[in-house]
């Protein structure tokens, strides 16, 4: 069973725990993806968003062959619940999981079956940006945020959005580069 995780944030600079063969790669689906949930250390992360522009994400193949396996993996890696994990199973398609934009697993789906994939997983976090700051998710409303961060909130706030892949070009960080320079870094 050949089984893939996608990537558009810290898993593809930061994979820790997560049991991946090589290296990301950069043709994966097209999905709507926007900086809109605020973390628990203050950063602004990549999220799915119904109406967020669609960006072309990363993925690697996983080093396990039981999807049950892929998605613990992914789990451990977030530091989430299982709700939190998105899934196809293009074997069994009653066994999928897609709580935040549910229309973007047609799209899944369908590369995976262009690229042979048995199974799909990747992480399935709501937007969050309006209740953490009772503002809406607007260009002024992100730069107002991330320059009121401060100390290390604010460093790895920029160092989240520097370094997300260069290819995730959405709405909010071309803003951000514009506004306060914190421009793709490799490090």
């Amino acid at each position: 069973m050949i089984i893939v995780v996608l990537g558009w944030g810290s898993l593809c600079w930061d994979p820790r725990v997560l049991r991946i063969r090589g290296d990301w790669r950069t043709d994966g689906p097209d999905l709507p993806i926007e900086f809109a949930r605020v973390s628990g250390d203050g950063r602004l992360t990549l999220v799915l968003r119904k109406r967020a522009k669609r960006v072309r994400v990363l993925w690697a193949e996983m080093n396990t062959t039981t999807l049950n396996k892929a998605i613990g993996n992914l789990k451990e890696r977030e530091g989430t619940n299982r709700e939190s994990i998105g899934w196809v199973d293009l074997h069994n398609p009653s066994n999928n999981n897609c709580n935040v934009v549910r229309t973007a697993q047609i799209g899944i789906k369908r590369w995976a079956r262009r690229k042979h994939f048995d199974a799909v997983v990747w992480t399935d976090l709501q937007r969050n940006f309006l209740e953490k700051t009772g503002r809406k998710l607007d260009g002024d409303n992100v730069i107002a945020y991330l320059k009121h961060l401060a100390g290390e909130r604010r460093n790895k706030a920029e160092e989240y959005i520097r370094r997300a892949p260069r290819q995730i070009r959405t709405r909010m960080r071309c803003i951000i580069e514009d506004r306060l320079g914190w421009t793709y870094t490799v490090r």
